[in-house]
């Protein structure tokens, strides 16, 4: 195929060289005087007109054209802020011969090309400035070599509006499994929702897809067990690229609490420890405030660890303090995460004897739990307090 693709000016040289090189008389056609009827444009492409065939775009987002095929009006939907390469294509029919005039869309040049393949492209780079919203009836005139004239109007349409996501489930559910369902509404001016991505996750574990790029709306969740907390997020996608994203929350199967059994696991002392129980990770006490101390207490054999909890929500560094240990004791310092599968431990200071500890570090994890542990090496225990302070943000 040969192609030439210059810029029109008024009085262009350039250009009258070209269409008189060819023996064609254009001298009334300019981008000045484009006519706005145009000669009808059968599906099949029959007769003498030349027929557009599509529009599309290569930049970094896709689009939509909701007239495809045959036609003179299109539009083409986008994202981007900053510019892209329209290629529009036409199948000549009769002799191909093509002249293709294009008026200025944004802050493209005008020009033509010409072709004497029975398929040519056209392609503009445009440039969008922040001003730019809509762009209506741009000229793009086509003229093949027995002068019959066909002109198209092309609107360019930025859509930036988020689907907005519904996401519904039964926020306590009685039993296993149970049934979500999402929706999103698009409010932009012509895109659509065309995919969802579906993930979930146990408690404070991680995340785990339970369907990409799908186009349905609802399910039955089979994993579910009882006493977790499931999180559902839900992220609608558009044809244009944007994004909106809904979650839910439900706690799975039937939550009971044995008043006799916590009675019987109570003690006097607990009144003065007012933390306990907090012998496990599952019992811990949290979150501690960010630079306040706490008196705790390791009383006796029968309180085997103290576990405290914080969640750091910045990659600041993480100091924790053990002090004023009670003589005659040896009390260790530990600091966990759970990954999903395990708990890891993030630092840990075990010096001997009632020595002050401390353990600095930054999370590798934001938004989690962090455990902090206070250890009785060698079963230590007494009836005077320790002091703790976790200093985060």
């Amino acid at each position: 195929m040969e192609r030439r693709v210059q810029v029109l000016r008024s009085g262009s040289v350039a250009a009258a060289v070209a269409v008189a090189a060819l023996g064609l008389v254009f001298l009334a056609v300019s981008l000045a005087a484009v006519r706005t009827q145009a000669a009808p444009l059968d599906a099949q492409g029959t007769g003498a007109d030349p027929r557009i065939e599509a529009i599309t775009v290569t930049s970094d987002l896709p689009i939509s054209d909701t007239h495809p095929g045959g036609g003179v009006t299109k539009t083409v939907y986008f994202n981007n802020s900053a510019g892209g390469v329209i290629s529009v294509t036409f199948e000549i029919s009769g002799t191909p011969t093509l002249f293709f005039f294009a008026g200025a869309a944004f802050d493209e040049l005008a020009g033509y090309d010409t072709s004497t393949s029975p398929q040519a492209s056209f392609v503009v780079t445009y440039t969008v400035v922040s001003t730019h919203t809509t762009q209506s009836n741009v000229a793009y005139t086509a003229i093949n070599d027995v002068l019959t004239e066909t002109s198209i109007a092309i609107s360019y349409v930025r859509d930036v509006a988020s689907p907005a996501v519904t996401v519904t489930a039964p926020a306590d559910s009685s039993t296993v499994p149970f049934s979500v369902t999402w929706e999103a509404v698009d409010p932009g001016p012509g895109s659509g929702v065309v995919s969802y991505t579906v993930a979930y996750r146990e408690d404070e574990g991680a995340w785990e897809t339970w369907y990409a790029s799908t186009t349905i709306t609802e399910s039955t969740f089979l994993s579910a067990t009882v006493d977790h907390t499931y999180v559902f997020s839900v992220t609608a996608y558009d044809r244009i690229g944007n994004w909106g994203v809904g979650t839910a929350t439900v706690q799975g199967g039937t939550r009971y609490v044995y008043l006799p059994v916590v009675m019987k696991s109570w003690v006097w002392w607990y009144s003065i420890d007012v933390y306990e129980r907090n012998d496990s990770p599952d019992e811990a006490y949290g979150p501690l405030v960010s630079g306040q101390d706490y008196d705790g207490y390791i009383w006796d054999a029968t309180d085997p660890d103290d576990y405290y909890w914080i969640t750091p929500t910045t990659a600041s560094q993480v100091t924790i303090m053990l002090t004023n240990i009670p003589a005659g004791t040896d009390y260790d310092l530990y600091v966990y995460y759970h990954d999903g599968a395990q708990y890891q431990q993030v630092g840990a200071s075990i010096r001997t004897g009632n020595q002050n500890e401390s353990v600095t570090f930054t999370p590798p994890v934001l938004g989690t739990k962090y455990y902090i542990r206070v250890y009785p090496a060698s079963g230590s225990s007494s009836q005077q307090p320790y002091r703790l302070r976790a200093t985060y943000d």
